[in-house]
């Protein structure tokens, strides 16, 4: 092989890592408002929790965001109002999935829910707690936010 034939594969070479490398930090890059409707029913033979309402996540390219819950909740035979935003850091762990760690939560001033209700039925939702996500995008503009199990929210982007 003579040296111009091995700097062309030697820069080929460079040339597809680059690539790789750049797609990859692309890929782990969420820069997204996601806006969605949600109704969530929980019941078993001790207890029912039910929430109605609108859903918004933000996640910022520097591992920031947040998620907003207007609506209402039921248990326990109530029913409150619910608005808070649920500030978080987010990173991703591999591919479409994103690990969710809650920083801050926020009750806004019509928000009735006692305290623990929403947390009682909702595992991760406190402060220092981890959610873990799976992003996936579909072909016609919509996100679907799921846990291992099943999705949780299809929301417009």
């Amino acid at each position: 092989m003579t040296k111009t034939s091995l700097l062309i594969v030697l820069l080929l070479n460079l040339g597809i890592i680059l690539t790789a490398v750049l797609w990859h930090q692309q890929q782990e890059q969420l820069s997204l408002n996601c806006h969605g409707y949600l109704s969530f029913n929980d019941s078993n033979q001790h207890s029912q929790f039910r929430f109605e309402g609108l859903v918004v996540m933000q996640f910022s390219p520097d591992g920031s965001g947040s998620v907003n819950l207007n609506g209402n909740i039921a248990a326990a035979g109530e029913v409150w109002p619910v608005s808070r935003q649920e500030s978080f850091s987010w990173r991703h762990t591999q591919e479409r999935f994103y690990d969710i760690a809650i920083v801050s939560i926020e009750r806004f001033g019509h928000d009735k829910v006692p305290d623990g209700v929403l947390e009682k039925y909702v595992a991760g939702l406190m402060p220092g707690q981890k959610r873990q996500l799976k992003i996936e995008k579909t072909a016609d503009n919509a996100l679907i936010l799921s846990n291992f199990y099943s999705p949780l929210l299809v929301c417009a982007i």
